[in-house]
């Protein structure tokens, strides 16, 4: 896509509807695959979890003290993982925790969620309406702007009068992009931050160029969607990485992205065994 041809006016929105595409994309490869056979004892149909009522419909009682409640999980089949996309709840924790100490962010009104089994984070009631897609780029483009602020500018992307901006951007989408996917970003992912950030900066200088590379990345699938897909595969089944069981659990217990403790265990492969995630 001739990116540089494009005004200035529209450089951002234009990037973020290409990235709109990849959104798509990223859909249509979900729902054309399966992990597992959807079979496991915690997998429905409907996405509503795995609660074991009896056929009364009431849930069943509590076990009594003493009652070993180990398993063996030999033989379990894993359930279906299909693509799920941050809710509304924990995107707006994510844009706050991401810029803590830095920028103050406020809760982003995004179209109301579609409950599917009583859940409001139902993958099948995830559709990315065209009003949800614009509210995700609102909310973007106005954190990118209020981050190249003069105050803030050097707290997120710091670089010294006189120094090679082109190597301070690239400080900076490798530190930014980590945080903001929750896993280290791949080269070719770099690459193509790069380029927007050079492209920009030709134009319209280094802060523009902080700002039009921050919107991608607060735009992207990697950062509004949980892309488990890196894990070693195993037939149909794959294993989550360190950094996926790392987001699963900070979302699962704070809604939010994963903290530095969590992020660390990751990336020192600590998070393969169920006595380390009980430990988390």
């Amino acid at each position: 896509m001739p990116f540089a041809f494009l005004r200035r006016s529209t450089f951002a929105e234009r990037v973020v509807q290409h990235l709109g595409a990849v959104f798509a994309l990223a859909c249509i490869a979900a729902c054309s695959g399966q992990v597992g056979t959807g079979q496991g004892p915690s997998a429905r149909q409907d996405g509503t979890g795995g609660r074991d009522d009896d056929e009364s419909g009431k849930p069943p009682e509590a076990p009594s003290e003493g009652v070993d409640l180990s398993c063996d999980v030999a033989g379990i089949t894993p359930g279906e993982a299909p693509l799920r996309r941050l809710t509304n709840a924990q995107f707006n924790n994510s844009l706050r925790d991401l810029f803590k100490g830095v920028l103050v962010i406020k809760p982003v009104e995004l179209p109301a969620e579609t409950p599917v089994g009583g859940y409001d984070n139902n993958v099948l009631g995830q559709f990315p309406a065209p009003t949800l897609l614009e509210g995700y780029t609102t909310a973007a483009k106005g954190v990118a702007q209020e981050a190249i602020a003069t105050t803030v500018l050097q707290k997120i992307a710091p670089c010294a009068a006189g120094k090679d901006e082109i190597a301070c951007g690239r400080a900076f989408l490798k530190d930014w992009a980590a945080r903001i996917f929750r896993r280290p970003p791949h080269d070719e992912e770099l690459g193509r931050l790069e380029a927007l950030f050079k492209m920009s900066h030709a134009s319209d200088g280094y802060a523009a160029a902080v700002a039009d590379t921050l919107q991608a990345m607060l735009s992207s699938p990697q950062f509004l969607y949980f892309l488990e897909a890196e894990g070693e595969a195993t037939g149909n089944v794959v294993k989550l990485t360190g950094y996926e069981v790392a987001s699963r659990l900070s979302y699962l217990l704070w809604d939010s992205i994963p903290d530095d403790e969590l992020i660390e265990a990751a990336a020192s492969d600590r998070l393969g065994s169920g006595a380390a995630i009980e430990k988390q």
